[in-house]
């Protein structure tokens, strides 16, 4: 991420070797969360590109967002019932737009 630039507009990054277990349980969701001090809820979004993103997601209770542009197997994908999906990165704004709406 350091070689694209991206890193800077990210609070935290999680990977594979910050916790113990991984998706789709939801721990590196809570650790995410920890980090950034935001409590898991339907307002939280989740964007990733494999089921086991969606089910994480889900299993955290917060917003799951599939990319179908990421992914290998987008079936398969839609399949994991996410509760968005997005064609392109643009569109994920939409969804934060939706979630961040009060109810």
């Amino acid at each position: 991420m350091t070689s694209t630039g991206l890193l800077q507009y990210f609070h935290s990054v999680v990977g594979a070797d910050d916790t113990d277990d991984h998706k789709p349980d939801p721990a590196p969701v809570y650790e995410a969360l920890d980090r950034l001090l935001i409590e898991a809820s339907p307002r939280v979004v989740f964007v990733g590109d494999s089921p086991a993103d969606v089910w994480a997601a889900k299993n955290a209770g917060v917003t799951s967002v599939a990319a179908l542009w990421g992914t290998l197997d987008a079936e398969l994908l839609l399949d994991a019932s996410p509760h968005h999906t997005v064609k392109t990165p643009g569109e994920v704004l939409a969804v934060f737009a939706s979630e961040a709406s009060p109810s």
